[in-house]
């Protein structure tokens, strides 16, 4: 065999090595296209897919950082999420949901540094793992973006509904109770006290309500954290704000 003839050899393993790699595509596997569904999406998916113009691709370029080109595929797990939210059919369902986490999966693997909005990306994952009922690996994301970020209060939110559905309605209150210290600003958590039956007192004396999550309890907002490491950080990012009103929810 020729050099030539196995370097081609080489590159066509390679090829095919990639081609395997790739996610099925079918009909689950529609991305949002339409105004309509930009519209249900955080401003910047558009900004990323260019349908908003140069102007808007490079201020979100800007405030997201390097990972901007990755964050179009949060963009299409969070579409996915959404149509599998409203899909009948439970094979399908499932099938979007597993879609979905595969687009986080891979923002997770790819992105270099910050993203300043990585509590929110593991909120929705532990949401996608609840709708496989994979309690124990929702939980473990919703863990995870309390200790990337103790204030942000839909990971608390998440985490207390989630063992309140279980039953387990003492932990659940401890949940919320522990965000309202670490995060006593949150609006999230001021209006899930009321519906905890939580009293001020509680919160200012929860202790330990996600051991076992990593979590460094400090006072803080409802923001996201901003650190070089993809997994850890408590500093709060000066756009965080910006990503906040991109959302067209109040809560991931």
């Amino acid at each position: 065999m020729t050099s030539q003839s196995a370097r081609l050899r080489g590159l066509l393993v390679r090829l095919l090595a990639c081609i395997g790699c790739l996610p099925a595509l079918g009909q689950a596997d529609i991305l949002p296209s339409t105004p309509a569904d930009f519209r249900q999406l955080p401003a910047y998916c558009a900004a990323r897919l260019e349908k908003a113009g140069p102007e808007a691709f490079a201020r979100w370029n800007e405030i997201i950082g390097p990972n901007f080109i990755h964050i179009h595929h949060y963009c299409f797990g969070l579409h996915k999420r959404r149509m599998a939210a409203r899909e009948p059919d439970p094979a399908e369902r499932k099938r979007l949901v597993r879609s979905a986490i595969g687009e986080i999966t891979y923002v997770e693997s790819h992105a270099q540094g910050d993203i300043p909005f990585y509590a929110e990306i593991f909120t929705v994952r532990g949401k996608l793992h609840l709708m496989l009922n994979e309690k124990a690996e929702a939980a473990s994301y919703f863990k995870r973006a309390i200790a990337r970020d103790p204030g942000f209060g839909p990971a608390y939110g998440a985490l207390a509904r989630m063992l309140r559905d279980e039953g387990r309605m003492d932990q659940a209150r401890r949940v919320i109770a522990e965000g309202v210290r670490v995060a006593p600003n949150s609006p999230s958590l001021r209006k899930l006290m009321a519906q905890y039956g939580v009293a001020a007192a509680e919160g200012q004396s929860a202790e330990g309500a996600t051991q076992g999550s990593g979590t460094t309890p400090q006072a803080g907002k409802e923001t996201a954290a901003v650190s070089t490491s993809p997994v850890a950080g408590t500093e709060t990012g000066p756009d965080k704000a910006s990503v906040d009103k991109a959302r067209p929810d109040a809560s991931p």
